[in-house]
This record gives structure tokens, C-alpha cells and sequence, in this order.
């Protein structure tokens, strides 16, 4: 886990399934397969994981908009 990439918590497929997403490759790997549906903050996360990769923006920055998209989607899982 990168320290600079807190945990998110996300439902998905499911509302069982949870995943712990804690590095960008795994949020951009959520947001490949697993997103449920595509939607404008969806593909902002998803440029924000390929910059982040990139080295362009930080993993901090990357998990905020991955955080603020999920919110958006509604599979913000509870702790």
C-alpha cells in the first residue's frame, strides 16, 4: 500500500462484494472492469490514475478524484 494512497472501500459488482483499492494501478483496474457505468467523473478518475502512473500528478491527488467519483457512483462501501 502506498501511504500516499489510503484505502477506499468500494462495492462491485455487488453490494456484497467489496474491494479494498489501495494503490492507483488498482483504482485504474476498478475503473476498467469493474465500474458500473461510464459517467464524466468516472473518466476524470481515470485520467487521474494514468497521470498519477504517469508521475504527473501524485497518488494523493489520484485517490481524491477516484474517492470523489465512487461517491458520485454510490459504491463508496461502508467501513
Amino acid at each position: 500500500m502506498s501511504e500516499e494512497f489510503a484505502p477506499v472501500r468500494v462495492e462491485g459488482p455487488s453490494p456484497s462484494e467489496i474491494h479494498v483499492i489501495d494503490t492507483v494501478a488498482d483504482a485504474l483496474g476498478f475503473l476498467y472492469s469493474l465500474w458500473p457505468g461510464e459517467t464524466p467523473k468516472r473518466a476524470l478518475a481515470e485520467q487521474a490514475c494514468v497521470e498519477a502512473l504517469a508521475g504527473k500528478i501524485t497518488p494523493a491527488t489520484a485517490r481524491q478524484i477516484f474517492y470523489d467519483a465512487a461517491e458520485d457512483a454510490g459504491i463508496l462501501a461502508e467501513n
